[in-house]
């Protein structure tokens, strides 16, 4: 490819898909693959209309910008997660669905990003259709080095590789194939409640899901911590932590040509409530010291508290009292004297309550209270 783009008139129907192969030569920052762009006329103003593929960090953004105006946004992206390697062939496709909605980008046939273009930003939304301005010009590598091979760009969604037959007349593995999200993470004691889903089992095909939680992913193993089979919508019972992760098993029909799918998956969960903070709070200065009181809260969950303070309003980044920097752990103690203070310094102070559950889960702050430690006010 020399450095002039090709080009040619087109206008995308409301399905449409482009693809290309490339073999760039270094992938910089700013490297154009694909560029279109018009205006669409209203009855009061003119809106430029754009479609753009860019290098960005070794990996392919696509912007739509004004083509889809049923929805408030005026720009939609979608951005690629594989690295794009020089000198390596790899396939690019970007579809939009007019039944679903879907607009999907795919590097090798793996679904990279995907938005769903409709009023709740779900498969279930009414389908905001692109509304296209005048006929225009699109780029192919106008700003780009490298090798681009196949492109194709048609008025119709990309529907997969349906031809691809594997192990001779199978469509999918016998043995089905797993997924496996992130550690997903939540409020430390968070239950696990249940998981939703949009799917599809077509007949003799299954679907499996599985959930596993801990308060710390880092020692997890693939068997560790157990997972636990469950079915979506199901009430679920005993899986609690900091972090949920799920999986899925697709396992096909038996002449392998059918499979579930999955659109989207839903979890919900219950966060532990935070302790109510003490309603009374009341600061009493000293000789470099502040004596702290207040009234144990109402709340049942109840732990402990944290004593916040620092010299500026609503900023308790202290460090200078002994007791230590803030928020100072007060247990289930209703006072506390914190010492180490500087005299003629003004003070700031609130106070949380901690869930007797794990002191990690804590509540709002109570009101701030103000004192200034004085060299007068010694003990004699």
């Amino acid at each position: 490819k020399d450095k002039s783009p090709l080009s040619g008139s087109y206008v995308p129907g409301n399905s449409f898909s482009v693809e290309f192969w490339i073999s760039p030569s270094l992938a910089e920052n700013g490297e154009k693959i694909y560029s279109w762009q018009t205006s669409i006329n209203y009855s009061k103003y003119t809106d430029f209309q754009t479609v753009s593929a860019v290098f960005l960090n070794n990996r392919i953004e696509w912007r739509f910008l004004n083509v889809f105006p049923g929805l408030s946004e005026r720009e939609v992206v979608l951005k690629g997660s594989t690295p794009v390697i020089p000198q390596k062939w790899s396939r690019h496709t970007v579809s939009f669905d007019e039944e679903t909605g879907c607009l999907e980008y795919l590097v090798d046939g793996k679904t990279e990003d995907i938005k769903f273009i409709t009023s709740t930003r779900h498969e279930n939304g009414t389908v905001c259709t692109p509304v296209i301005g005048k006929n225009s010009t699109i780029e192919i590598c106008p700003s780009f080095t490298g090798k681009i091979d196949s492109v194709c760009i048609k008025n119709a969604a990309y529907k997969g590789d349906e031809n691809i037959l594997v192990n001779g007349n199978e469509a999918f593995k016998a043995e089905g194939g797993r997924f496996e999200t992130r550690p997903i993470l939540v409020s430390r004691a968070s239950s696990f409640d249940s998981l939703e889903g949009i799917v599809s089992v077509p007949a003799q095909t299954e679907l499996k899901f599985f959930v596993r939680a801990g308060d710390n992913c880092y020692g997890w193993t693939e068997n560790y911590p157990e997972w636990k089979e469950i079915s979506l919508d199901e009430k679920i019972e005993g899986v609690s932590g900091q972090y949920f992760q799920i999986a899925s098993e697709l396992l096909p029909d038996g002449n392998c040509q059918q499979t579930p799918k999955i659109t989207e998956l839903t979890v919900k969960y219950t966060e532990p409530e935070t302790p109510l903070p003490p309603f009374f709070v009341k600061a009493v200065p000293g000789d470099g010291e502040v004596t702290l009181s207040w009234r144990f809260s109402i709340d049942d969950n109840a732990g402990g508290y944290y004593v916040y303070y620092g010299s500026k309003p609503g900023e308790y980044l202290g460090r200078a009292a002994i007791e230590g920097v803030s928020p100072v752990n007060a247990g289930n103690s209703t006072s506390i004297t914190l010492t180490g203070l500087n005299n003629g310094t003004i003070y700031y102070f609130a106070v949380s309550t901690y869930s007797k559950l794990d002191e990690n889960i804590n509540g709002e702050l109570s009101n701030e209270v103000f004192a200034r430690p004085s060299k007068r006010l010694a003990k004699k």
